[in-house]
């Protein structure tokens, strides 16, 4: 697998609101602004195999997706 286009890390920076949080059914937090609430990273390989993309924050969590390429 080779990396075409983009960064192998990327900081997306500080994104808005409180992680998973329903505002609906959690009324005790404070509503945010309308800032960002997502953060865009675009990659380009080439190759054949899978892809892992690890996503996290330290007061939010972590999430990871695989992904097959070819």
């Amino acid at each position: 697998m080779t990396l075409v286009s983009g960064d192998r890390e990327a900081v997306v920076g500080h994104l808005e609101g409180w992680g998973a949080v329903d505002p609906m059914s959690s009324p005790g937090f404070p509503r945010t602004g309308g800032g960002p609430r997502r953060g865009r990273v675009r990659w380009i390989v080439r190759g054949h195999g899978g892809v892992t993309i690890h996503a996290g924050s330290p007061r939010v969590g972590k999430v990871e997706a695989r992904l097959e390429v070819g």
